[in-house]
């Protein structure tokens, strides 16, 4: 299946590198959107003019006139956004210095190509309702001595959108999605998933809105089996059940941002020796974005955030409590328009983990450049 889409991605967009679109790349969704539809209205004003040009014979005719031309560009646009559709796929190629987040760095370099293919349906249903259905395809692969790392991850799912109250100030996405992750020399790390949501959204003002996000998921993976506290085989397969809540603050300053977020997962396996796998998360963000040079074409991101991770009985060691883990990860991203539809891209990402167990502690760092195509 891997080989297969490979020769899709390469086949469809021959002599063209591209890079992993990242959430980023709506803000310059939105912003190509806002001109499209300045555009058309401004289309839509010339073409009344012509209309009135046209000497109607009555005034009563002209009022007919302009509300049926006004009725037809409203089923226009309704059917419009009904067949709105967004597709992107991309690629990238980097290094990174520790993919496996290998002990103490003893584990060596390796260069590193993603592809990515999604493709999305995003109707219009009325003003207040719109909708979000697709499918996504995401593939890493390593060079050198990481082939266990070499990963294939399928996602399928939809959410719905609704502005609530008169003011469309609040944004209410329930949605739910179902992916599967293969590991091509690693079975025993494949699983399924499926996850449910819901988010909500208030805008404050122009420049001040916060959110929220409750997530319940299920992760079964395909080879791992469940075992009791004696390590005896209890399951065909390892479950792990997790709810996550995730808030967010941010302030828009004209063409810069800052935002806030923090969020918590509980982890439960039904895998009970050791309880390797049940602890619980909290990571903090802080995210500043902004744009530059002419036209503000230069997108650039930066997000540091601190996650600290306990394990409930997972052993640090034979003679020490339960694990904990403190990760430092540091991220750099900028994004560049060649045209429309093509966009050059950069990231760099550090990551350092501490930990009262010496699988704990490691380093990473992560340069990746490449190019993105969104239409």
């Amino acid at each position: 299946m891997q080989n297969l889409f490979r020769s899709l991605f390469f086949t469809s967009f021959l002599g063209i590198f591209i890079f992993n679109p990242i959430p980023s790349f709506a803000q310059n969704s939105d912003i190509q959107e806002q001109r499209e539809a300045t555009l058309e209205d401004e289309r839509d004003r010339a073409q009344q003019l012509q209309d009135l040009k046209q000497k109607p014979k009555t005034a009563q005719e002209v009022l007919e006139m302009l509300k049926a031309k006004a009725e037809q560009r409203l089923k226009e646009k309704r059917y419009k956004q009904l067949r709105q559709t967004k597709i992107s796929a991309g690629m990238t190629y980097g290094h990174q210095t520790n993919p496996a987040s290998a002990q103490n760095d003893t584990e060596k370099g390796d260069w590193v190509y993603d592809e990515n293919f999604s493709m999305k349906w995003v109707p219009g249903f009325t003003d207040r309702l719109s909708g979000d259905f697709g499918y996504s395809f995401y593939d890493q692969n390593f060079s050198e001595q990481n082939d266990s790392l070499d990963s294939e991850n399928h996602t399928i799912g939809g959410s719905l959108k609704y502005y609530g109250f008169k003011s469309g100030k609040i944004l209410v996405e329930p949605g739910i999605k179902y992916e599967w992750t293969l590991y091509p020399f690693a079975a025993a790390s494949a699983f399924e998933q499926t996850r449910a949501f819901m988010k909500l959204t208030y805008y404050l003002t122009n420049a001040w809105s916060t959110g929220g996000e409750f997530e319940y998921s299920v992760k079964e993976y395909d080879k791992a089996v469940g075992r009791d506290t004696s390590g005896n085989n209890t399951s065909a397969h390892r479950e792990d059940i997790k709810h996550s809540f995730d808030v967010w603050v941010k302030r828009q300053f004209g063409k810069y941002s800052v935002k806030l977020r923090e969020k918590s997962f509980l982890n439960n396996s039904n895998d009970d020796y050791q309880d390797y796998y049940d602890y619980d998360s909290h990571r903090g963000y802080i995210t500043l974005t902004g744009s530059f040079l002419k036209d503000n074409k230069l997108f650039v991101s930066t997000t540091s955030d601190y996650e600290f991770k306990r394990y409930f009985n997972r052993p640090a060691t034979s003679t020490t409590n339960a694990r904990k883990d403190h990760i430092w990860t540091h991220n750099l991203y900028l994004s560049y328009p060649i045209n429309k539809i093509l966009s050059l891209n950069y990231s760099f990402t550090f990551k350092e983990s501490t930990s009262n167990a010496a699988a704990g502690e490691f380093k990473d760092v992560a340069n990746k450049i490449g190019f993105s195509l969104n239409f």
